[in-house]
């Protein structure tokens, strides 16, 4: 699965295993159709990345995480993917802040937005 468009390996990497009871994977056909990763701040576990092939894998993730996470958790989650803003707002998660990524001198994104749901935060590019 490649949906940032750059290799992450690094990234990804380091975050294994910062907060491993929100790490879970979903195979299908021997491919990886979705993850989610997490680790804790100051003041609460962060989710992210979370990577789907589809809004219903990405709710399963989710769910999965929210069962066993037990501190305060932030997401910091891609506002168009409506049907998992919803499911994140039936769970009790309230929007903070919005989060608009902008773009100069290219006009296509990096990632491929149909697969990303949540971001693992702004200060990892």
């Amino acid at each position: 699965m490649t949906a940032f468009g750059a290799d992450r390996s690094n990234i990804l990497s380091r975050l294994r295993g910062r907060l491993p009871e929100a790490e879970f994977c979903v195979w299908r056909g021997g491919h990886i159709a979705g993850f989610l990763m997490g680790r804790m701040g100051r003041r609460a576990a962060q989710l992210g990345p979370l990577v789907a092939e589809s809004c219903e894998i990405a709710c399963a993730l989710l769910a999965q995480a929210l069962e066993t996470v037990s501190a305060p958790v932030y997401i910091d989650f891609i506002d168009d993917k409506t049907l998992t803003a919803r499911f994140l707002s039936t769970a009790g998660f309230v929007a903070e802040r919005p989060l608009t990524r902008m773009l100069l001198k290219r006009n296509k994104a990096f990632q491929d937005a149909a697969q990303s749901y949540a971001v693992v935060g702004p200060e990892f590019g």
